[in-house]
């Protein structure tokens, strides 16, 4: 299986940039998202801003 994860706007940034960089954890939901194998990002550039 396959995830896309389709992200847009400045609000997201923080926790997009949270989830894809920061620890594992339950503070943060998306963050298990680091260990599936096959994870596709799709975000513009706002939300790509941090």
């Amino acid at each position: 299986r396959h995830l896309l994860l389709v992200v847009n706007g400045a609000d997201k940034a923080g926790i997009l940039a949270a989830a894809l960089n920061g620890p594992v954890t339950a503070d943060c939901p998306g963050s298990v998202l680091q260990l599936h194998p096959h994870v596709t990002v799709v975000a513009d550039e706002a939300a790509a801003s941090q």
